[in-house]
């Protein structure tokens, strides 16, 4: 089960993450790398953690853009490592369709996934936001996975909340953010996230690849205390 974890190095320094990385070596074989750290290191930093750590790589970086935007983003990555690239299914159909014609020029061997609603959203921004009222925001889920599905992507990254309706009607991959430790939901350490859940639950919806960040990147307990009650309730 644990090669379908993936760790979210996020908000950390580059020295932090090799820190990180250091003491959980051989331990976890996939890691996100997301904007704060990218836009602050580089390129370089994906090409020194593969070299030093030989980790799978998921970069984070939720394109949304025109699509002749989007296409030159991605044509900037060419020759990066990362098994795992983001960008957002609220770009329209156009703009995945660019996407998705640089990715396979620039990153052959990369996944391209969709980025649904973020975790952080909840009933009152769907009213905010869309007009969205309660009881349509599966129809609204629903109809980004067609999106998906229709540009050809690899994948979705939506709530583990979502993915039986992903994996209910479409042939897509489910990586999901918003995991946390059972003791973590216990005691309501959410940060800013809103739909969440413990990695088994998770997994039991059918979620192909589990992110999860704060819950064993967190200095209050060990790194490798973290993986390994992680390791208890898998």
């Amino acid at each position: 089960m644990m090669n379908r974890i993936i760790v979210a190095l996020d908000g950390m320094s580059k020295e932090q993450i090799f820190t990180y990385l250091d003491e959980i070596k051989g331990e976890i074989n996939f890691v996100k790398i997301g904007m704060e750290a990218y836009y602050k290191y580089g390129r370089e930093l994906l090409i020194e953690i593969k070299n030093r750590y030989d980790v799978s790589l998921f970069l984070d970086l939720k394109l949304h853009d025109i699509p002749n935007t989007v296409k030159g983003a991605i044509r900037s990555l060419e020759g990066l490592p990362i098994e795992f690239l983001t960008v957002h299914l609220q770009g329209g159909k156009n703009m995945l369709r660019e996407a998705k014609k640089q990715k396979d020029i620039s990153l052959p061997r990369t996944k391209l996934l969709g980025v649904s609603y973020l975790t952080s959203l909840d009933e009152q921004d769907f009213l905010e936001i869309w007009n969205t009222e309660k009881e349509d925001i599966e129809d609204s889920f629903i109809r980004l996975f067609k999106i998906a599905e229709d540009c050809k992507l690899e994948g979705i990254v939506c709530s583990a909340v979502e993915a039986t309706l992903v994996k209910e009607r479409f042939n897509l991959q489910v990586i999901s953010p918003g995991i946390r430790l059972r003791d973590d939901l216990k005691a309501n350490k959410i940060g800013d996230q809103r739909r969440v859940l413990c990695a088994k639950d998770a997994l039991s919806r059918g979620c192909d690849y589990l992110v999860i960040g704060r819950s064993l990147t967190t200095k209050e307990r060990p790194y490798k205390e973290s993986l390994s009650l992680l390791k208890k309730e898998l």
